[in-house]
């Protein structure tokens, strides 16, 4: 289960809540972020241990893996691609592992800034 919410969507920023259980490995899937002008100015992950994701601009153009418990703000929002769609991805990797686990979860928050 993957839940998307715009949590917030002014004139200056945009809020993008991920979040979910997932008990096997989630294919890349896109997220509409709105706006093609939009640059990434910070980011904020809680993921179940060992479990891990690749944000990426496209399926083709990876942007950083984010494992655990991490927040990253950017001293200038990263601008996105010159051929950007308005649309971020994220894919799993390590679902399931250690063995045993049955189901892993996750919450992603995403800042842009137009």
């Amino acid at each position: 289960m993957l839940k998307v919410t715009k949590a917030a969507g002014g004139q200056r920023n945009i809020t993008i809540h991920i979040s979910g259980v997932i008990d096997e490995e989630l294919p890349p899937t896109s997220i509409d972020i709105g706006d093609k002008g939009a640059k990434l100015a910070s980011l904020v992950w809680l993921i179940q241990e060992k479990l891990g994701f690749h944000l990426m601009w496209s399926p083709k153009d990876p942007l950083l893996p984010m494992e655990s418990r991490n927040s990253v703000r950017f001293d200038s929002p990263l601008r996105p691609p010159e051929d950007w769609d308005g649309k971020m991805w994220i894919e799993s990797f390590n679902c399931g592992i250690p063995i045993g686990i049955e189901s892993q979860a996750f919450f992603i928050t995403l800042d842009f800034d137009r």
